[in-house]
């Protein structure tokens, strides 16, 4: 494979499924799962500036769809913007910190005005 993955040593297992995950995505079938999928695998070999971006990405996925209500939407937005700040606060990534903190801070009122 080339590209990101390129250089990483196989046989880790979450290199081996984030390989697959990142092939789902890259041939169209890009689902929240498979998004979160790759930034957990991502967190999991120490990729804490990628898994958070990904993470990002299922958030405003999240707060995006227009299928399900606003609320919930929030909720589930809140989960993966969490997990990104924790990824980006891993990776010492002072700006995504203050935009995630941000975003999370958004979706606390909107929260508590529902």
């Amino acid at each position: 494979m080339t590209g990101m993955f390129s250089n990483v040593r196989s046989g880790n297992p979450a290199v081996e499924l984030l390989r697959y995950e990142f092939q789902l995505i890259m041939t169209n079938n890009l689902s929240l799962e498979n998004i979160v999928s790759v930034a957990h695998y991502l967190a999991e070999i120490g990729q804490f500036e990628e898994a958070g971006e990904w993470y990002e990405v299922a958030g405003t996925m999240c707060i995006s769809s227009n299928t399900l209500p606003l609320l919930y939407r929030a909720f589930s937005a809140n989960t993966f913007y969490t997990r990104a700040l924790e990824c980006f606060s891993l990776s010492n990534d002072a700006a995504s910190v203050e935009r995630v903190s941000s975003i999370l801070i958004e979706l606390s009122k909107l929260c508590m005005d529902s």
